[in-house]
């Protein structure tokens, strides 16, 4: 099997953030019950196979199958512990995203509120038609509606978060995905090479003259089966990992695009501030910036998040965090 090398899973951007975001994750990791159990199954699997190889009376077999169960159970055990980052994650970064959301949606409230202000100055003067104002009036209450919904969703991520932790979080913790990937070190694939193994020893434990030709038979075709089962889940894994490797690489490149256009939306409001000291512009203009600004920078935040989410995928392919 190849090689796999691996770097740290957390690239940390500052010492407090990282701090408080470790100490969550641990938090989280550290209080799985399930986690904990399958600890004591890997320890007493491990002792069990210890005891095995020492014993100079214990049979091949026997010590086979020992070290077959303690593989199956740090197959579980790594799975276990990646899906808790992956929930740590998912946590930590709706509330993040939540906050960036919500001050998107009251920009957008206060734009929609203005223009339906506007428009009913226009209607009163004979200068907007009753559609005009009747659009304007939708809009400020679609606008109210998603502002309640950023509100309540928040809300939501806050209280789940708090349920596990009364961290707040500041920063999306950047995560390192693998340097080396291979598909033969994912879960799955390590379980399907497992089963392989067991039909090999059952159709060796089933070659001795005393066995039936039909269980033979059925041994072998076991053992074909579990081969066959592998190779497909090998190819539909890197299928897989080619796929998510495509989707982090033009995740890469979005999280730079939404940078820039926030880079972009703030020169645009320090030039529509500048006007509107100038008298060249409306409050309606400077607001509709600020509105532009805001949804930037939810749409970089929830880039970063997703280009996370995609890294921690990738750790399935490699060594276990």
């Amino acid at each position: 099997m190849k090689q796999v090398v691996v770097v740290g899973l957390w690239l940390v951007l500052g010492l407090g953030m990282a701090a408080a975001y470790t100490e969550f994750e641990a938090g989280l990791i550290g209080s799985s019950q399930q986690l904990a159990q399958l600890e004591g199954q890997v320890s007493s699997a491990e002792k069990r196979l210890q005891v095995l190889e020492q014993d100079p009376y214990a049979a091949p077999l026997e010590r086979e199958e020992a070290a077959a169960s303690l593989a199956r159970v740090r197959i579980q055990l790594g799975r276990q512990r990646l899906a808790l980052r992956q929930e740590a994650y998912r946590l930590w970064t709706e509330v993040l995203n939540g906050r960036v959301r919500l001050e998107a949606a009251r920009a957008a409230a206060k734009v929609a509120e203005l223009r339906l202000r506007a428009a009913r100055v226009r209607a009163e003067k004979g200068a907007a038609s009753p559609l005009e104002l009747d659009a304007a009036g939708r809009a400020y209450e679609r606008a109210a509606l998603q502002l309640e919904q950023a509100r309540a969703a928040l809300d939501s991520a806050r209280q789940a978060l708090a349920a596990r932790s009364e961290v707040d979080p500041d920063a999306v913790p950047e995560v390192v995905p693998p340097e080396a990937l291979d598909v033969e070190r994912h879960p799955d694939l390590q379980q399907a090479r497992l089963d392989v193994q067991a039909a090999e020893r059952a159709v060796l434990a089933a070659s001795g003259p005393d066995t039936a030709r039909l269980e033979k038979e059925k041994r072998a075709a076991e053992l074909r089966a579990a081969r066959e089962r592998a190779e497909r889940l090998r190819e539909r894994l890197r299928r897989e990992l080619e796929s998510l490797q495509a989707q982090y690489a033009r995740q890469q490149r979005l999280v730079g695009l939404a940078r820039d256009a926030v880079a972009d939306a703030q020169k645009k409001l320090e030039a529509q501030r500048l006007r509107l000291e100038q008298g060249l512009a409306s409050e309606l203009d400077v607001l509709s910036a600020e509105q532009e600004l805001a949804q930037a920078r939810a749409d970089r935040r929830s880039a970063q998040v997703e280009l996370g989410r995609l890294a921690l995928e990738l750790w399935a392919y490699a060594e276990a965090p």
